[in-house]
């Protein structure tokens, strides 16, 4: 049994995805089995806000699982200026 490589998988969920790889960042891809079925888990982010959740299936190519979700930032909190004393 040949596995797919990693690049194949993850050419597939981001196709699958339909995103500009340019603005993705792969968090991380796993070669995983269960119950006999090997699979690859891959996670990435788009645009830094969408979080995609991929199982591709290592043989045969297909999509097993699939979530996306957005990833709300915080807007970062900026003190106030300290007031100016008037002398």
């Amino acid at each position: 049994m040949e596995l797919l490589s990693k690049d194949e998988a993850v050419k597939i969920a981001t196709a699958d995805a339909g995103i500009d790889t340019t603005k993705m960042v792969l968090c991380s891809v796993k070669v995983k089995e269960t119950a006999g079925i090997y699979f690859y888990d891959i996670k990435f982010i788009v645009n830094e806000n969408t979080e995609y959740k991929y199982k591709i299936d290592a043989v045969k190519g297909a999509i097993l699982e699939f979530e996306y979700k957005l990833v709300l930032k915080e807007e970062p909190i900026t003190p106030p200026e300290p007031e100016k004393q008037i002398s």
